[in-house]
């Protein structure tokens, strides 16, 4: 697994295709989340495609003491601007963008502050970009979860009802329960302070989005204002049995909409 080195932490990533391919797509993950929630797509979108994962600040293989373990590390402009130097360090300018749930507001940050200049963006139900406010009640769940297999594994089930608790859920879990304390909670109290609304009618690029109609964590309104507001938004696709992960529970449809989309 490669790594980009940032200044004051070294982001890994996986990558497969070839470098000079006609098409390539850079994957943003959510919160609790690593690279690994993309190997079932990539593992069936084109090979002759150029296909780029990083793992997020405190995600994954991205570590380092001291970088990632306070909540002032999760702000979504930082994290907007690490993608767009990870971008920058592999000489990306021409790539398509698709960011699930906590990612869909790092990539929005990132093309409405001009960081990022994708040619296209997926969005997969994606946090809203009015923000979200998480229940104060919430946070000692969120806490508890890191040392609380049991409920990290409940937690993640609500979230992608339609794939069953195999070894790659399992796996999904053990990565979680990695990262640091501050990855639990940070991004939750980000998204209570981050609001893009106003911006997103400047975004013209093509843009899709991508909704679970049994997404608990994301409301279906909140996603149809979101759509409503990018002129560039072409289609909104709904998975239907599908929770909130539509790349894991439902992956054969879900690349035939990527393929589709973007050729």
């Amino acid at each position: 697994m490669p790594l980009i080195a940032l200044p004051d932490i070294e982001l890994y990533y996986v990558e497969q295709g070839p470098a000079d391919a006609g098409e390539t797509v850079l994957f943003v993950h959510g919160s609790l989340a690593s690279s690994r929630w993309w190997q079932p797509v990539m593992s069936r979108l084109p090979a002759a495609w150029r296909l780029i994962a990083p793992d997020q600040r405190g995600s994954g293989r991205s570590r380092r003491p001291g970088a990632d373990d306070d909540e002032a590390f999760y702000t979504i402009p930082r994290l907007a601007a690490d993608l767009a130097q990870f971008v920058e360090a592999l000489g990306l300018d021409d790539y398509h963008l698709v960011a699930h749930a906590f990612g869909g507001a790092i990539a929005l940050e990132g093309i409405v502050s001009d960081l990022l200049r994708p040619r296209s963006l997926i969005l997969v139900d994606t946090a809203p970009a009015l923000g979200v406010v998480t229940p104060a009640e919430a946070y000692p769940y969120l806490v508890q979860m890191r040392t609380d297999r049991g409920l990290l594994v409940r937690a993640f089930a609500s979230l992608m009802p339609g794939h069953p608790p195999n070894d790659f859920f399992q796996s999904l879990v053990d990565d979680a329960r990695t990262m640091p304390a501050a990855a639990f909670t940070g991004p939750a109290r980000a998204l209570a302070q981050w609001n893009v609304m106003a911006q997103l009618p400047n975004i013209h690029l093509p843009t899709l989005l991508i909704r679970g109609d049994q997404d608990m964590m994301v409301d279906a309104e909140a996603t149809r204002v979101t759509f409503l507001s990018i002129p560039g938004a072409g289609n909104l696709e709904v998975f239907r049995g599908c929770g909130h992960c539509p790349m894991i529970e439902q992956p054969d449809a879900f690349v035939d909409s990527v393929v589709q989309f973007i050729e």
